[in-house]
């Protein structure tokens, strides 16, 4: 009897991470679907990052694909990655995240139905220096499209998305150096509304920091280009409206799960 369950398209972007890739790699590799395919785009590391991919890929029971030249950025890369991709579904994998449980794959690809077109699951962030520990928890539980336009998405890391999605609706745009998720989810969410349901799981366990994450400058930016993706795609909004979203954002410090989870926007 055929296997009528999607198959899946692993994403992970990488430059210099070679202090973080092994364990990514690994927790793709020691997933109990078989129907699995990973795609590594590097981004002409200078360090050991691809010796490392290429080491610990070698015998991996599911299909893998490895890129490496330069890039116009993240986006840019994951662009890339999306167009190798081969499968009916497709998710990102940042270079230093890790999948939350050797069955997660499994578990999503049995959560896909005919009617739906994306899943949005939860993600937890850990504490760097101290691994396994979460000291955030992210839900998509209860995201409504209408979050967007105050600047609040669900996690990215959780977000699985057939392909066709991409080829209908557009990749990443590599404009954007720091919220090109946001803009993806923008267009997907709220300018072309798309059937999705929320995972009831977590399904990636990131660790602190991260581009968008390094300090107010940095958040200054990512928020201009927030409010440039929704103006872009006929959604204006304010600073004022961008800030209301802090208080639900806290309570995401007090919210500890019992398990694993990560970083809203």
């Amino acid at each position: 009897m055929s296997d009528s369950r999607p198959s899946i398209s692993i994403v992970t972007v990488a430059f210099n991470s070679a202090s973080t890739i092994a364990e990514t790699i690994q927790s793709v590799r020691e997933q109990t679907y078989s129907k699995v395919e990973h795609i590594l785009v590097d981004g002409k590391s200078t360090d050991e990052t691809l010796a490392i991919m290429r080491a610990i890929t070698e015998s991996s029971p599911h299909r893998v694909q490895i890129v490496s030249e330069k890039d116009n950025g993240m986006y840019d890369a994951m662009r890339k990655g999306i167009a190798l991709a081969t499968s009916d579904v497709v998710a990102i994998l940042n270079s230093d995240d890790c999948l939350a449980s050797r069955d997660v794959l499994e578990n999503i690809a049995n959560a896909f139905s005919h009617d739906v077109e994306a899943l949005i699951g939860d993600v937890t962030m850990e504490d760097g220096t101290r691994p396994g520990r979460p000291v955030r928890f992210y839900s998509a539980a209860g995201f409504v499209p209408r979050d967007l336009k105050r600047g609040i998405m669900p996690p990215h890391a959780g977000f699985y998305a057939r392909r066709s999605l991409f080829a209908r609706l557009g990749s990443y745009d590599p404009s954007y150096k720091l919220a090109g998720d946001f803009e993806l989810m923008v267009r997907f969410f709220l300018k072309y509304p798309l059937r999705f349901q929320h995972f009831p799981g977590v399904v990636v366990r990131m660790k602190t920091g991260g581009v968008s994450n390094q300090g107010i400058g940095s958040r200054i930016r990512l928020n201009r280009e927030v409010l440039r993706a929704l103006k872009d795609h006929g959604f204006p909004s304010n600073w004022f409206s961008l800030m209301s979203k802090i208080p639900g954002k806290l309570l995401q410090y007090v919210r500890r799960p019992s398990n694993d989870g990560a970083e809203p926007r």
